[in-house]
């Protein structure tokens, strides 16, 4: 078949053979094999098996048959567990190695739970018995209901029962305990009729028990009778999976996937001539493993491939997976991008042995490389599918386990790594080349405060990116947010050199044509409005190559060093929880004012109404409070909180006031009161002015 094989043979003639496993056709079975005194073992050979002496071994093998029973689940026969169990059920090897190590550990069954009954014959529990109701008789004591012990009834078979579940488990598994001859222990042959007495005695003793420890007993007990029959010594018994991919897959999901993969399937609907056009569903695609971390989605590909022991490219995933991955990423940026989904990465994960590999590595998880398919450029950043390696040996001993954090972290630190520098400086390079320039006199960068204000309105896919921190709107454009482009001190942000003299490179541009139509504007009265006739809106447009290329490259942005410091943003803003004089008076301590007067000279809010808002003797108007907004260059979220607690709220209004300063807040924040009232001045809205 292909395969190296070992063997052990011991003085009672058993033989063990052990072969690695290719996963080649007709040598991809993962299992044992047991006829007469030879018993064939079967591993995968990225699998560290360690047969040096039999404990050794025994470990092993019982790792790699605990994984086995995850087939049970697959609907594909060629990953079902192939077994000679009668009745065609699974060998049941938990419940034959439970009844050996618990045998081995306490010996054959003695039924501990004591049956006590009143007024019969047998032996008296006396303190029982005294805690009863007695009679007093003529100075006489008398207890009429004596407590006694009475024997089980099914003492005697549960015992034989528990003999026939030694015998069968020995019989099979016994070799790996060192006990190859079971002829010492007595049992009755069985048939039907008394198979059938043992599954009904277990049931009832089941139901009527409630000893933890005991029920398990009888419940592994009950699954070896309930199957096994007495002709199975002249068979070979087979205990395997025909494909052990499976099995890698949900080990996989179990480590790494922290969501239901099921919910992230793309399908495709068919509609056919013959019905009318009618549609009905075509198969699903299902990710192996999806983990969302950071607002991240990794979908993992468990690839059981051969790559990580031959080393030969050859053995790696093959373009029809590398688009599968690109699929799934697709359908989650178009379906599933929320709140709590703000990106996609792909990666694939393959097996390997650590300790012994032609890859010269160590680790049990080890980053290989990244693929991508030539037609997509690999410009969405699930584009890009990562590789890695895992050790099999550690897969198997903790796919079960609970904790894999250190797992998780290394695996998404390895993708976030290789994301912010090679494929970012790919992309940059790539992007250099092509740079799409504007339409000199037809576009401009700088749209002004108003058609700024607008776009953030009517432009969706600007407003998502905002919001997503993909572009920051900063010395009046709309810049990808990039260290290259941005430069910042505290929460005061400015272009780069840099990007000044390369805004082709960075920034949305406007369409320089004045919109004279009404179909973009947000309300219906905008149409005969004196400030629109004097300022009419220019168009930040989805359409254009240019603004499409900075989108994209904007997905990019690193995050990591976003300007905003949100932990401090969100214990500032968890301190603001009193009244609104209370939440000043916090804010004042915060940022250092010690007096009225420092936060008017900051405000230009009259230092006694200040004083006032601080004894909430009365409170403030919107103007006001915008303005101390960006007199304390307050985070978006404790504004609002500022704004929340003297009765103010900005979200969802249809008041272009308030739509203008929630466009200060969220966009702007960071500069100084003067640069926001230079802002208002520039929309002909003198009634919006601050203070």
């Amino acid at each position: 078949m292909g395969s190296r094989a070992n063997s052990t043979s011991r003085k009672d003639e058993i033989t063990i053979y052990y072969h690695t496993v290719t996963n080649k056709i007709d040598d991809s079975f993962i299992g044992l094999k047991m006829r007469n005194n030879r018993i064939d073992f079967y591993y995968p050979e990225t699998f560290d098996f360690d047969n040096s002496s039999l404990e050794n071994a025994r470990k092993d093998i019982l790792a790699i048959l605990n994984t086995i029973s995850i087939a049970k689940t697959h609907s594909n026969a060629n990953v079902k567990i192939e077994s000679s169990f009668s009745k065609n059920k699974a060998l049941p090897i938990l419940s034959f190695l439970w009844i050996i190590q618990d045998y081995l550990k306490n010996g054959f069954y003695i039924n501990r739970e004591k049956i006590l009954k009143k007024n019969q014959r047998g032996r008296v529990d006396w303190k029982r018995t005294l805690n009863g109701q007695p009679i007093i008789s003529k100075g006489n004591v008398i207890y009429s209901d004596l407590v006694v012990e009475v024997k089980n009834e099914l003492d005697n078979i549960l015992v034989e029962i528990h003999k026939y579940c030694v015998k069968k488990s020995l019989d099979i598994l016994g070799w790996l305990f060192r006990i190859n001859n079971t002829s010492f222990i007595r049992i009755i042959p069985i048939n039907e009729g008394l198979r059938n007495l043992y599954v009904d005695t277990l049931k009832r003793e089941l139901d009527k028990t409630f000893d933890d420890i005991k029920k398990r007993r009888l419940t592994h007990m009950l699954t070896i009778v309930e199957g096994l029959s007495d002709d199975q010594n002249a068979d070979e018994l087979v205990y395997g999976v025909d494909s052990y991919e499976y099995v890698f897959e949900r080990m996989i999901n179990s480590i790494f996937g922290n969501r239901d993969a099921t919910n992230f399937n793309p399908s495709a609907d068919w509609y056919l001539k013959t019905n009318n056009y009618e549609s009905f569903k075509s198969s699903d695609l299902r990710p192996d493993t999806v983990l969302v971390h950071n607002n991240i989605a990794y979908v993992l590909d468990a690839k059981y491939y051969r790559y990580g022991f031959t080393a030969d490219k050859r053995h790696l995933p093959e373009t029809t997976s590398i688009q599968k991955q690109i699929t799934y990423g697709d359908y989650i940026k178009q379906n599933k991008l929320s709140d709590e989904i703000k990106g996609v990465r792909n990666a694939f994960v393959l097996p390997y042995n650590k300790n012994n590999n032609k890859l010269k590595l160590n680790n049990i998880l080890e980053y290989i490389g990244y693929s991508k398919a030539n037609y997509r450029k690999g410009q969405q950043e699930y584009e890009i599918i990562h590789a890695f390696l895992i050790d099999l040996k550690y897969v198997i001993n903790t796919w079960n386990k609970s904790n894999h954090k250190e797992d998780i972290d290394t695996l998404i630190k390895d993708i976030e790594e290789i994301q912010r520098t090679r494929i970012k400086e790919e992309k940059d390079n790539a992007y250099a080349d092509s740079i799409v320039k504007i339409k000199e006199g037809e576009q401009t960068f700088e749209g002004g405060i108003y058609n700024s204000f607008f776009s953030t309105i009517n432009n969706k896919k600007l407003k998502e990116s905002l919001d997503n921190h993909h572009i920051l709107f900063v010395d009046d454009v709309f810049v990808i947010n990039d260290k290259k482009y941005v430069e910042a001190e505290g929460n005061k942000r400015h272009l780069t050199l840099y990007a000044v003299n390369h805004m082709d490179e960075c920034c949305l541009a406007f369409d320089n044509s004045d919109d004279n139509s009404s179909d973009n504007l947000p309300f219906p009265f905008c149409d005969n409005c004196e400030t629109r006739k004097k300022n009419k809106t220019k168009n930040i447009k989805i359409s254009d190559e240019h603004n499409q290329r900075i989108y994209l490259r904007a997905q990019d942005a690193d995050i990591d060093r976003i300007v905003e410091d949100l932990d401090d943003a969100l214990n500032l803003q968890s301190q603001l929880n009193g009244t609104f004089g209370f939440n000043l008076r916090v804010l004042m301590d915060d940022s250092g004012f010690n007096t009225p007067y420092s936060v008017y000279k900051r405000s230009y809010i009259d230092n006694h109404k200040i004083s006032k808002f601080l004894d909430d003797e009365v409170k403030p108007s919107l103007r006001e409070c915008v303005a101390l907004c960006a007199a304390f260059e307050l985070h978006p979220l404790v504004s609002y909180k500022l704004l929340e607690s003297a009765g103010f709220n900005l979200k969802g209004s249809n008041s272009l006031q308030y739509q203008f300063y929630e466009f200060l807040i969220d966009y702007c924040y960071g500069e100084e009161l003067k640069d926001w009232t230079l802002k208002i001045a520039k929309t002909n809205h003198a009634e919006w002015q601050i203070p």
